[in-house]
């Protein structure tokens, strides 16, 4: 007797032997009974199994028989037989294995047919599987499954061939996957040249779903003594609805003087999408210079469908040694030109490594120039770092590191740091660190002192010293001794300290602070802080305040959030508890709190708030978000005594399908703050998004707003933007259908000029690689005053062939200078530029501007300009 309960087993077995087919056959019965507290379970099993040497030699046969009943479980029963017989076929072993397992359980029947079959062909394995399982009663399905792996055999002397097949039959639905493998040696070509061709399909129901073709070609060639090793692979995919073609070409050259690397990847889509990513690598080594020393050149280009065409140039000469006062330091130099789309931009990377007791100094620089229209923009850093120095002991230790950061039109940034650790104990721990922040016109000056001590394997007591001095020279310094407690397993965790701050050569003032947190979420979780001192300001409250946050449970299941807050500024302590649970086929937030700060994060409100969300799937794809906030002031001065505010969010769908749509409501604290700061906060606002993607072929994109303010001489703004996205341009072109109206048109550059209601827009853009481009737009704007001159369609068109670019603007196409006072009707430009160097370039422009048609007393003009600029 065990705790109160009972428990005894029965257990009997009988084992025999027979003679059968000429050996000796085997039978075991076995059968265990528990009795537990008053109920019983029995287990009964029967094996048998005997040789069939007589039959076929080395042949087996086995069968068992399981049978388990258990109190409050359906009687169950297993029947597992077993054929096991070698035999030779064609001159090879064949071993065939045979395995038939039935199970029953209450209503449900499960026969299940398995045949294997393994052999060798040509000194290799070949393996052969067929599975059949019928399952009736309680759940019905039937299943079938074919499998056939074939070794790599020769053919055509020393070729390969290799062939798979997997057919599986489920409930009336077939899916087969076959796959070959062809390898064809080239010898007549050239030593290793090879053909490969693999295929795979998968089909499914009679249809083909998957089907993946690969054709490689490998040409290994000896010319003039280098090594040449050619390949190409062609890949083709195609799904439904879906087809692409990959193509990937490598050629290597191997000398002993260069190594020289060359790939391109290519994909064409089914509609005409190509993106292609060319790579060339050239590593040259330099002996003479030193062992390991080596140039590399690398070049790569990405064009793909709508992302902009990306080259990257880079040089780099690696591992230069060089002989400084009887040691060997090393230099690496880098040089990288990057070219995407309209920008352009050289970085230059430099390493120099020393070795100094034992250690190494590096210096690193890096610097990045952006040509510019007005010249070019440098940005660059510099580091120095000091290898780690050992003072006086192995347990002190020095580190130092210098930057200098620089950028075109600012003061140098310069900033130093040095770091110092002792441990002249066990247990303790001495950290120093001298900060210098230097910004050309003014600097900073920061001291940190830290001693750690190390009472017990979780508790330490901390002494920390801060002083900084600002560019003011104006000193703050900062004192602090904690006691820190960290605990493991969701422990108890406690900070204390005191700590005092002030100038030097003043009274300093001085606050406690006490931290503490114990448990876990998953049961219960307790946080608090009592603090005399806000340590943002550095000022000491007239009394304590105090946080508290309680938290227990999982969201999924259900948490609970208690929270309490009160300091000297409130006129209220603020009381909370939140609730996360799931409900109504979603996740649900309750939250009720006293006395919270309103929307701007700092108000305190004389106020309860009740919120409620619910974020949900509703059906087909559609996701609801949903939340309501109720303020209940009770008494309020302006008489209104409560206030609520909701929110409402649909969305669903996707943009490769019928489109993605997003409709949305918001009111009171959900409305986000106005971007410009001067515009009335909205009461309200509906918002409507849609998106949809034709495939490789372009992309629609719709949105919508509409708000309405609380003064209702205010009125109401909204506005709709429109875009349709067609082709590429690389291609035929690409093309761009736009419209806009409200406070979706765009500011004009002139603040004295009426904003448009509407603009239609059409552009059209054409890409010929290194050649040049052509863009075209056409705007059609329509103003609030139906008199406004600029009230008809403008145009803005461009043609770039090599170094000149030859440019036509009209309407509100034409850029609005600063302090211009008649904008022109039409700017007709031509431009050369040419750059020559990384930092210099030329730029010739000539401008022939037209007045517009209201004002005939002014006269054309013609202006040019000519630009020169260097890196000085």
């Amino acid at each position: 007797m065990v705790d109160g309960s009972t428990e005894r087993t029965r257990t009997a077995k009988v084992d025999a032997l027979l003679a059968m087919f000429g050996g000796q056959a085997s039978t075991s019965y076995t059968r265990i009974a528990t009795d537990k507290n008053g109920s019983s379970s029995a287990r009964q099993t029967l094996d048998f199994s005997t040789p069939l040497d007589s039959l076929v030699p080395g042949a087996s046969f086995s069968h068992q028989i399981l049978q388990v009943k258990e109190k409050k479980q359906p009687d169950a029963e297993v029947r597992t037989s077993l054929l096991e017989t070698p035999w030779q076929m064609m001159g090879a072993g064949v071993d065939l294995s045979l395995r038939r397992i039935t199970k029953r359980q209450a209503n449900t029947r499960t026969a299940t047919y398995d045949a294997q079959l393994a052999t060798q062909l040509e000194g290799k394995p070949l393996t052969a599987q067929y599975l059949t399982a019928h399952s009736a009663g309680g759940t019905s399905s039937n299943t079938e499954t074919l499998k056939i792996d074939m070794p790599a055999l020769n053919i055509f002397g020393s070729g390969l061939v290799e062939y798979n097949i997997d057919v599986t039959h489920k409930d009336g639905t077939k899916t087969s996957r076959p796959t070959m493998d062809l390898a064809l040696p080239l010898g007549f070509i050239s030593d290793g040249a090879e053909l490969t061709y693999d295929i795979k399909q998968v089909e499914r129901k009679k249809k083909p779903i998957q089907e993946v073709r690969e054709f490689g070609l490998g040409l290994p060639l000896q010319l003039f003594g280098a090594e040449v090793s050619l390949s190409h692979l062609r890949k083709s995919a195609r799904e439904p609805g879906d087809y692409h073609v990959y193509h990937d070409s490598d050629l290597s050259i191997q000398t002993q003087s260069l190594a020289l690397a060359y790939h391109l990847s290519t994909t064409h889509g089914q509609i005409g999408a190509t993106s292609s990513r060319p790579t060339m690598d050239l590593a040259v080594p330099l002996g003479f210079l030193g062992d390991g020393v080596k140039l590399v050149h690398t070049i790569k280009q990405i064009d793909q469908k709508k992302k902009p065409h990306q080259e990257v140039r880079e040089t780099l000469l690696e591992q230069v040694p060089l002989d400084l006062f009887g040691a060997t330091a090393r230099l690496s130099y880098g040089l990288k030109s990057i070219r995407e789309a309209g920008d352009y931009r050289v970085v230059r990377d430099s390493s120099f490594t020393v070795p100094l007791a034992g250690e190494s100094l590096k210096i690193t620089r890096q610097f990045t120039n952006v040509p510019l229209a007005s010249g070019v923009k440098r940005t660059g850093l510099t580091t120095i770092d000091l290898p780690e120095f050992k003072l006086f002991s192995d347990n002190a230790t020095i580190t130092a590191r210098h930057a200098i950061s620089e950028n075109t039109g600012r003061a140098d940034y310069r900033k130093t740091d040095i770091d110092v650790t002792y441990q002249p104990l066990a247990g303790l721990e001495l950290i120093g660190n001298y900060q210098i922040d230097d910004h050309g016109a003014s600097a900073s000056r920061d001291r940190q002192a830290l001693a750690r001590w190390h009472l017990t394997k979780n508790l330490s007591l901390n002494a920390l010293f801060h002083q900084l001095n600002d560019s003011s020279d104006v000193a703050r310094m900062v004192r602090n001794l904690y006691l820190t407690r960290e605990s493991a397993d969701n422990g108890l965790s406690v900070q204390a300290g005191y700590t005092t701050w002030g100038q030097p050569g003043e009274d300093p003032d001085g606050a406690g602070d006490l931290r503490v947190s114990f448990g876990d979420t998953s049961y219960v979780q307790l946080t608090g802080r009592l603090s005399e001192y806000d340590e943002k300001k550095w000022q000491r409250y007239d009394q304590p305040i105090l946080q508290l946050a309680l938290v227990s449970g999982d969201p999924d299941k259900l948490s609970v959030k208690l929270e309490y807050e009160d300091h000297p500024a409130r006129l209220a302590p603020m009381q909370g508890i939140k609730f996360a649970f799931p409900a109504l086929g979603g996740d649900m937030k309750l939250g009720a709190v006293a006395n919270p700060v309103g929307r701007d994060g700092k108000t305190v409100q004389s106020a309860d708030l009740f919120e409620v969300s619910l974020n949900r799937p509703l059906f087909s794809g559609i996701n609801m978000d949903a939340g309501y906030r109720y303020w209940d002031y009770g008494s309020s001065p302006s008489g209104e005594a409560v206030i609520d505010y909701v929110r409402c969010k649909l969305e669903g769908g996707e943009e490769d399908d019928l489109g993605k749509l997003a409709v949305g409501f918001r009111s009171g604290d959900f409305v986000p703050d106005p971007s410009d700061k001067k515009k009335a906060l909205p009461k309200s606002i509906l918002e409507v998004d849609y998106a949809k993607s034709i495939g490789s072929a372009g992309r629609i994109l719709v949105q919508a707003y509409r708000a309405k303010f609380a003064d209702p001489n205010h009125g109401a703004e909204g506005g709709i933007e429109g875009q349709l996205e067609c082709g590429s341009e690389d291609a035929l072109g690409k093309l761009v259908v736009g419209f806009s109206s409200g406070d979706r048109t765009p500011k004009p550059e002139d603040k004295k000029k009426p904003r448009a209601e509407k603009i239609a827009q059409l552009k059209y853009t054409k890409s010929f690689g290194d050649m040049g481009q052509v863009h075209l737009a056409v705007y059609r704007p329509q103003y609030p005053d139906a008199g406004y001159t600029l009230s008809h369609e403008s145009l803005e068109g461009a043609l770039k062939y090599g170094h000149l670019t030859l440019g036509y603007q009209s309407g509100v196409a034409v850029p609005r200078e600063n302090g211009q006072k008649i904008v022109p009707y039409s700017v007709f430009s031509l431009q050369y530029e040419d750059r020559w160097t990384e930092n210099s370039r030329l730029i010739i422009t000539l401008n022939r501007t037209t007045p517009p048609q209201n004002r005939e007393d002014l006269e054309r003009s013609l202006e040019g300009r000519v630009e020169y600029t260097t890196p000085f």
